[in-house]
């Protein structure tokens, strides 16, 4: 009981400690911005989907712990076949929160840079996911 104890105490004392995600991934040379609405932007994505279905499969989903949202996420990866997996590895993520489905982030590389959008009325900067190779948007 007091190992688990310890490690829920070291747990909140990180989370409450990591940095902003937004430098370390503009360092990547990734462009990051934050927006009241990020709507236009998830519905742009959604309509590459739907025009061009038999480029784009649903990749992977999954959650966790976001620090900066301070709550639970479930992330969606999308990968767009006609970009090569050496070159990236998902094209498009989506970013909700897990019991309100609120659409929080976008990630999403269109064959030069990649760019992320995340909402200022939920979080302060993007979520404290940083990729350790260059080719993944997560």
């Amino acid at each position: 009981m007091a190992v688990l104890l310890f490690s829920i105490y070291n747990f909140a004392a990180l989370a409450t400690t990591l940095p902003c995600a937004d430098a370390l991934l503009t360092e990547k040379g990734w462009k990051v911005k934050g927006s009241i609405n990020i709507n236009p932007t998830s519905n742009w994505l959604k309509s590459l989907l739907e025009d061009f279905p038999q480029d784009f499969s649903a990749a992977a989903t999954f959650k966790m712990y976001s620090t900066s949202a301070q709550n639970w996420v479930e992330l969606t990866l999308i990968d767009n076949f006609t970009t090569p997996q050496s070159e990236m590895y998902g094209d498009i993520l989506w970013i909700r929160d897990l019991l309100t489905k609120d659409l929080i982030e976008l990630r999403w590389y269109d064959g030069q840079k990649v760019s992320v959008l995340y909402a200022k009325n939920y979080q302060t900067c993007a979520t404290n996911l940083v990729p350790f190779v260059d080719n993944s948007l997560y």
